[in-house]
Formats: C-alpha cells, sequence, structure tokens
C-alpha cells in the first residue's frame, strides 16, 4: 500500500508542475493530456470555457511563483491534496488538488 501511496504522490507533483506550466505560458493544448473534469474529458465548448477561466485567472491573480503539496490523503486509486500556491499578484493561496486513476493513467480532476 505504502508504494501505491508514493506512486501517486509522485503523479500528483508531476502533473501539479505540468499544469503550473501550462497556466504560466498559457500551452492550453497540453491541458486535455492532464486534466479531466470530474473524470471526463472536456467537450469543446467546456475547453473553451475553462480556458478562458484560466486566461482571466492568470490576469488577476498573476503567473505562479511557487507551488507545493503540503498534505495529502490517499485512497484506493485517488489522491486528495492541499496545496500552498504563491501567485504575483494575489499572494499565498490554499488550493485542494485531486488526482484520479482513470484507466490506468492519472488524471487532474478537481483543483479549486
Amino acid at each position: 500500500m505504502r508504494c501505491i501511496e508514493e506512486s501517486i504522490r509522485v503523479e500528483a507533483d508531476s502533473l501539479l508542475r505540468t499544469m503550473n506550466a501550462v497556466f504560466n505560458n498559457k500551452d492550453y493544448s497540453k491541458l486535455k493530456d492532464i486534466y479531466r473534469h470530474d473524470g471526463h474529458p472536456f467537450s469543446e465548448t467546456e475547453f473553451q470555457g475553462f480556458t478562458k477561466g484560466l486566461s482571466t485567472w492568470l490576469n488577476e491573480a498573476g503567473r505562479i511563483k511557487e507551488s507545493k503539496i503540503i498534505s495529502s490523503n490517499i485512497g484506493e486509486g485517488e489522491g486528495v491534496f492541499e496545496v500552498l500556491t504563491t501567485y504575483e499578484k494575489k499572494g499565498q493561496q490554499t488550493e485542494r488538488l485531486v488526482v484520479r486513476d482513470l484507466g490506468g493513467r492519472y488524471y487532474i480532476t478537481s483543483l479549486e
């Protein structure tokens, strides 16, 4: 079980770093490879709405300067992580990241 928990933590950290790069660089083409809202792929309309929201947040909060997982609750094929993120304009914020195994691959399914 310890090995599975560590594997999910490693996946979460990798997905978080990728998501931060997507956000900071506005490289939304990679978003579909790492994010499945509530476990489902985006429709084109959902994708456009989501990326519009990310752009708005980037303008308000600024780029991510630092982001780190500070706590975790890991279950069968899923991890819920508390993340401390520092934005250029908004400063530090605590966020909630959910990572799930969907068909043998991990995805972010929620980031709030």
